[in-house]
């Protein structure tokens, strides 16, 4: 099994490399095959720092915008998607910064101004234990409260696939 997963991690690498190759020889499709086969995988992940659909699409764009520019600094035997992943990952970190009213932990107050009955339970009701839907909606919390580096290793390791030495490259 382990050998099937990196033939096809392999194959996807040369996949991208030739058609990287392609662009930079004048194929303008290739280059929108890319932004194809990733915009899903680089939106999720940008998401999940901003949790808003249009900041996530706008900085979305942003990456591939970025990506274009400097498609020509990329090594070919790199691997494109955790280039390209890098890219997302500095536009989002770039983002947290320029967005001044970022806080980790967001605290709201009731009606009446106390902070005490504001606190959400985060403990899951017995119900809740079983439900996807809500074990996803706790896990994107804790991601929330991660620093940035801290997020993107979990993110890219868990949601993306990446190694541990893709991820320290």
């Amino acid at each position: 099994m382990l050998e099937y997963v990196q033939d096809k991690f392999t194959v996807m690498q040369e996949e991208d490399r030739k058609l990287i190759k392609d662009y930079l020889e004048g194929d303008e499709e290739a280059f929108d095959f890319l932004v194809k086969k990733y915009t899903n995988a680089i939106y999720n992940y940008i998401f999940r720092f901003c949790f808003n659909q249009e900041e996530a699409k706008d900085l979305t764009q942003e990456t591939f915008v970025k990506a274009w520019k400097n498609v020509k600094k990329f090594k070919t035997d790199g691997n494109f998607k955790a280039w390209l992943f890098s890219i997302a990952h500095n536009t989002a970190i770039d983002w947290l910064r320029k967005k001044k009213s970022y806080s980790f932990s967001q605290i709201d107050l009731n009606d009446d101004g106390k902070f005490e009955q504001s606190i959400a339970d985060l403990e899951p009701l017995p119900d809740e234990i079983f439900s996807k839907k809500e074990l996803a909606e706790e896990i994107e919390k804790a991601l929330n409260l991660l620093e940035p580096d801290d997020r993107t290793i979990i993110l890219w390791h868990h949601f993306e696939d990446f190694s541990f030495d893709e991820i320290g490259q």
